[in-house]
C-alpha cells in the first residue's frame, strides 16, 4: 500500500512497516491518554497538550517518535502486520 493508505491502518491502531524493513522495525500511532499519559505534558513550567504521534519500534526493542523520509511517503510497500 502507498504511504496514505498506511496512515488510514495506523490511525485504526494497525502495525504497519515497509516491507524492505527487514530487521523487525514497525510503526503505530500512539495516544498518550490511552496509554495512561496525562492529557498535558510540563517543561520548563509550561504546560501544553500532550497529542498523539507515531512510534516506530526499533531493533534493539526501543519506542523512538517517528517521522517519515521523503523516500517513505511515495513508497508503496508499506504492510499491515
Amino acid at each position: 500500500m502507498n504511504f496514505g493508505e498506511a496512515l488510514t491502518v495506523i490511525k485504526a491502531h494497525v502495525k504497519v512497516a515497509r516491507s524492505s524493513w527487514k530487521d523487525g522495525r514497525y510503526i503505530k500511532y500512539f495516544s498518550p491518554l490511552a496509554h495512561g499519559f496525562a492529557d498535558a505534558f510540563e517543561v520548563d513550567g509550561i504546560e501544553k497538550p500532550l497529542l498523539p504521534f507515531i512510534i516506530m519500534s526499533t531493533v534493539d526493542n526501543m519506542w523512538v517518535p517517528w517521522s517519515p523520509s521523503n523516500e517513505d511517503t511515495i513508497a508503496e510497500d508499506w504492510i499491515a502486520i
